[in-house]
């Protein structure tokens, strides 16, 4: 089950990180917008994805890694 955070504010998205007793990788949702997360790794990179279903089937669309990626032009990817 994926986290919740407001995905367009930079000083919330660099707060976000992984702890002892994470999962390797996890995601984190914005509660606003479908399909809109970051995922979260162990060593710690994190990714923008869209993630959607075509014909049935879970897609995820990476829209870059954060900080290179900004949360605003993450959210412009996405919209």
């Amino acid at each position: 089950m994926p986290r919740h955070a407001n995905l367009t504010n930079d000083k919330a998205v660099a707060a976000l990180c992984w702890k002892e007793g994470d999962p390797i990788q996890f995601l984190v949702k914005d509660p606003d917008r479908t399909g809109f997360y970051i995922r979260i790794s162990k060593g710690g990179s994190k990714t923008w994805l869209y993630q959607y279903r075509f014909e049935g089937k879970l897609e995820r669309l990476s829209l870059g890694k954060y900080p290179g990626t900004s949360c605003s032009l993450a959210f412009r990817r996405y919209d």
